[in-house]
């Protein structure tokens, strides 16, 4: 027997049948249990909303101090995708 078969996962007792949803009953339940608000949701949003502030508040200032090129914003953007490889252990200096 497959172990991917309903009737198997229903009969083995490992799990248990909570709602048993139509086709058109899938959409409404996705969206209506996609955001419970949680504390650890609500941690994860407002720690993101304060680290965009936070990049924008000194990206802002920085780039209207002198003038940018492509030129600086290619190299920055593969500066941050190698560091996204490197061990931890490894910093950006070596690279400078």
């Amino acid at each position: 027997m497959n172990t991917r078969d309903t009737e198997y996962i229903q009969q083995s007792g490992k799990y248990c049948l909570l709602k048993q949803l139509n086709y058109d009953q899938i959409v409404p339940f996705v969206f209506e249990n996609i955001r419970k608000k949680t504390i650890s949701a609500r941690f994860y949003f407002s720690f993101n909303g304060l680290t965009l502030i936070l990049i924008l508040y000194f990206l802002i200032p920085g780039t209207l101090s002198y003038p940018l090129f492509f030129k600086h914003f290619f190299v920055q953007f593969l500066s941050g995708l190698m560091m996204g490889f490197l061990p931890c252990g490894l910093s950006y200096a070596a690279f400078a």
